[in-house]
């Protein structure tokens, strides 16, 4: 297994990347994992290599602009900055790789973005979506859940500090002033997702701070595919961190099942 970190230009601004790789002549999909509204290729930890270890996938991760050890964000943080993420950031992370049989798999926020880069037809079809903890609309929950993780603003930002830096303050600000601004208040994009036509695993714990099982539901009706779901129970917003046995597991049987192995 070799790990490599580097930085690449995206529409003339600087991306942090990773690529973990197994096996150089990997006939096996890559899975590129995109992380949540105030994470970071840091923050998923060792999880990578050991799904990387289990899968016998390479991994290829990257920390979104305004995260991590990519640039700042050039541009304000609005409702559509998934779309852009999806249309626009992503494919060109994919070309830059030479990607061409690959696996979505987003946790909150790049749940989100995996879907819509799924949805569109224009795109480079992925083999599968993962999406976990993905948001498609936006609940009371969701809501009550920022206001109240405001309440540890202070304890957070020292968190964050750690793997974002100056940029902490201004991303844990345009993430929770977005989600309770006017803006998002109607926001829903279930629709959008009609041409998902790939093999699609939703991951959800119940007791999930920001969102319901309408989440997960609101993906199953709308999507083409057969979709599968792993509700988890006694778990919240970070299946992977805190059922990780068992999300690896179900991820496992997922990819191997489109394998046929």
């Amino acid at each position: 297994m070799t790990f490599t970190e580097k930085y690449i230009s995206v529409c003339g601004q600087k991306i942090w990347t990773k690529h973990i790789v197994v096996n150089e002549n990997n006939r096996k999909p890559t899975i590129i994992m995109l992380h949540d509204a105030l994470g970071s290729v840091a923050q998923w930890k060792d999880y990578p290599v050991i799904l990387s270890e289990k899968t016998g996938c390479n991994i290829l991760l990257y920390d979104r602009l305004g995260h991590g050890k990519s640039a700042e964000r050039y541009k304000p943080l609005t409702k559509i900055f998934f779309i852009d993420e999806a249309l626009s950031t992503l494919p060109q992370i994919i070309n830059k790789y030479n990607l061409t049989n690959f696996i979505l798999y987003g946790h909150s926020d790049g749940g989100t973005i995996a879907l819509l880069y799924a949805a569109n037809i224009h795109m480079h079809k992925p083999l599968a979506v993962i999406a976990e903890a993905s948001h498609v609309l936006n609940e009371e929950k969701t809501i009550s859940g920022i206001k109240n993780t405001l309440k540890n603003t202070h304890a957070i930002l020292q968190k964050l500090i750690k793997y974002h830096g100056n940029k902490a303050e201004t991303l844990f600000s345009d993430w929770s002033n977005l989600w309770l601004s006017n803006i998002m208040k109607n926001w829903n994009i279930s629709t959008k997702l009609k041409n998902i036509d790939v093999h699609t695993l939703i991951i959800q714990g119940e007791n999930d701070e920001y969102g319901t099982i309408n989440q997960v539901n609101n993906i199953l009706k709308n999507i083409q595919s057969n979709g599968e779901k792993l509700i988890l129970e006694n778990c919240g917003h970070f299946p992977y961190k805190e059922k990780q046995n068992l999300v690896i597991q179900k991820v496992n049987s997922f990819i191997n099942q489109l394998l046929n192995i």
